[in-house]
């Protein structure tokens, strides 16, 4: 009777400790990286053709669409607009990618550590649609000197 008791206890006590470490695991926050006002990024510059342009990348799950906005200079905007990754990554790389590719006006930035397929998706698709605006490929890879 006790031994069963004990396992009863032991049982309930491993449930609680599941519950609660999923729920702990389950609640992921990330924020968006911008440049402080007062921080200086190397900022490539190109010349382009202006406009909107669309380009993909191979994701993980499938491609991963973007829209890319330019004027004769570099980039003005990025928006996913489709994509089929796993919304954990997604929520990692996007949010810090974005602005700061934005911000270089290039896609050598470093990839977000265990989103590595969807890191690459995204700087993927954003090259294409800049090579589509007239952008070296080379010099968009390689970024500005500081």
């Amino acid at each position: 009777m006790k031994k069963v008791l004990l396992i009863i206890i032991l049982l309930i006590i491993a449930a609680f400790a599941i519950i609660f470490g999923f729920r702990a695991c389950g609640r992921l926050e990330y924020s968006i990286w911008t440049p402080a006002p007062d921080e200086e990024l190397p900022r490539l510059v190109l010349s382009l053709t202006p406009g909107t342009f669309r380009g993909s990348g191979d994701g993980y799950y499938g491609e991963v669409i973007v829209e890319v906005v330019v004027d004769a200079t570099g980039i003005l905007s990025i928006e996913v607009v489709q994509d089929s990754e796993t919304p954990a990554f997604a929520m990692m790389v996007f949010p810090r990618l974005i602005p700061l590719i934005t911000a270089r006006n290039s896609t050598n930035v470093s990839i977000v550590s265990g989103a590595t397929y969807t890191s690459r998706a995204l700087i993927q698709g954003v090259e294409d649609a800049m090579v589509q605006a007239g952008a070296d490929l080379a010099a968009l890879r390689a970024g500005a000197q500081p």
